[in-house]
This record gives C-alpha cells, sequence and structure tokens, in this order.
C-alpha cells in the first residue's frame, strides 16, 4: 500500500506549508512504514552513533598520540631525532583528524538517508563535538608547522 507524505490539504494555508516543505515539487509516495522498519532504522541510527563516535575517540587517539611523541622527542638533544618527530607526529595528527572528518561524512550521509526514508532526527550534538575535535586537531596540525617555520626549529 502506497500512501503519501503529506495529505490533501483543508484550506489554502495547508496548500501553502505543504508547497513550502516539499519546495514546490509534488509530494514523493513511499510504501507504508511499518512498526519493524521504525524499530530497524531507530536501531541503524543508534549504530551510526557508535560507529562516530569509535571514528571520534580513534582519532582523538591518534591525534595525542602524535602529539605526544612530538612533545617527548623534542626533549632529546639530536637533531635528525627532532626532526623525525616532526614529521611523526604531523602524520599521527593528520591521520587522526582526516579519520574524525571521514567518520562525520559518513554519520552525515547515513542520517541523511534515515532521515529522508524514515523520518530520524539527526543528532548535532554528536556531530559538533566530532566537527569541533576536528578543527582542534587541524589547528594542532597547522601550529607546529608555523612553529617550525617560524622558530626555524622544532
Amino acid at each position: 500500500m502506497i500512501q503519501p507524505i503529506a495529505d490533501k490539504p483543508r484550506n489554502v494555508m495547508e496548500s501553502i506549508r505543504a508547497k513550502l516543505k516539499t519546495k514546490g515539487k509534488e509530494p514523493i509516495s513511499r510504501p507504508a512504514i511499518s512498526r519493524l522498519d521504525i524499530l530497524a532504522a531507530g536501531r541503524t541510527a543508534m549504530a551510526a552513533d557508535r560507529s562516530f563516535m569509535n571514528w571520534t575517540v580513534t582519532g582523538i587517539t591518534l591525534i595525542a598520540f602524535g602529539f605526544t611523541i612530538y612533545r617527548y622527542i623534542l626533549s632529546l638533544s639530536e637533531e635528525l631525532t627532532r626532526n623525525d618527530a616532526l614529521g611523526i607526529g604531523l602524520f599521527l595528527i593528520g591521520i587522526g583528524t582526516v579519520m574524525i572528518m571521514y567518520g562525520a561524512a559518513e554519520y552525515w550521509e547515513n542520517m541523511r538517508e534515515l532521515h529522508q526514508f524514515y523520518g530520524v532526527q539527526l543528532k548535532k550534538t554528536n556531530l559538533l563535538f566530532g566537527l569541533a575535535v576536528a578543527g582542534f586537531g587541524i589547528y594542532l596540525f597547522f601550529s607546529i608547522i608555523i612553529l617550525k617555520i617560524r622558530l626555524g626549529g622544532p
């Protein structure tokens, strides 16, 4: 059985509101959603949340490990070791930041599809937290590079 997304409007104002919701397009028909489909969509949304948080935790770990390696090896006196520390630290910080951004893109796509087909709402706090951490990773990455350029060394 196919049900339209929007019912027939009762008056002119409802007709205008319906057109604004669908951006002037005719409502799309889709099959009726069963209770099992709604529950499955909820489980899928929770799995997307957990997956995104795992991407974020792994990214934070790599960023912290990269910064720690950079600062620890800086304490050693050899110049060759310092240059290696800079490369390793920047690599890990960059990989961690990219992982968080990839996880955010994957989460956004999953939630967009769930919203489109099942009406599941996007949890913006998860996404904002992940993007804030990615922003911190970008800041840390470029601050180390700028420090290296300004001081002529690590």
